[in-house]
């Protein structure tokens, strides 16, 4: 028996923070042990936070591109279920070493984060956890511009429906309004 990995992706403004918040409440409220991750590289706070006013949350393991998941262990040791946000900037082994600590702890670990860049390309993290996630879920948003479905990233600076994303400014488009 071993635990799930599980990815669930996103249009930046899709509310993946949100979820995940929502989700550590509602396991805590349940008395489970979450323990969240942050990526180093998401620098535009210490905290785990959203745009849509859900309080934020001081994520227990900031992870480095050099840090190793086993680097850890004394926190996961703990845990019931391991939340990941940002995912799409953790390494490809440090996804693989989400992977093994499903099968070894026997716990759910769920990530979020966005499943390609503004250029279309997926992410390296991104493209593992679609190699080894037992489910994907897509957290849906729609177009900025049309209201359609949004699957995109776009940089932007001339719409009035900016997200600041720290290091740029990106909207979610859809396929017609990403070109």
């Amino acid at each position: 028996m071993c635990g799930k990995l599980i990815f669930h992706h996103g249009t930046v403004n899709s509310s993946k923070t949100m979820v995940l918040l929502s989700m550590c409440h509602n396991y805590e409220s349940c008395g489970y042990n979450v323990i969240t991750i942050k990526p180093a590289l998401d620098s535009r706070s210490e905290l785990i936070e959203t745009r849509a006013g859900v309080p934020p949350r001081k994520p227990d393991i900031v992870l480095s591109s050099n840090d190793l998941i086993s680097d850890y262990s004394n926190i996961i040791i703990n845990a019931d279920v391991i939340l990941v946000d940002e995912c799409q900037f953790l390494t490809s082994l440090q996804v693989d070493e989400l992977r093994a600590v499903t099968i070894d702890r026997n716990i759910d670990v769920i990530c979020f984060g966005l499943r390609t860049d503004s250029n279309t390309h997926l992410f390296d993290a991104s493209k593992r956890l679609f190699e080894l996630a037992d489910d994907i879920v897509e957290v849906k948003t729609i177009c900025s511009v049309c209201g359609k479905h949004a699957s995109f990233n776009r940089k932007n600076s001339s719409n009035k429906q900016l997200i600041d994303c720290g290091w740029d400014t990106f909207v979610q488009t859809c396929w017609e309004h990403f070109k």
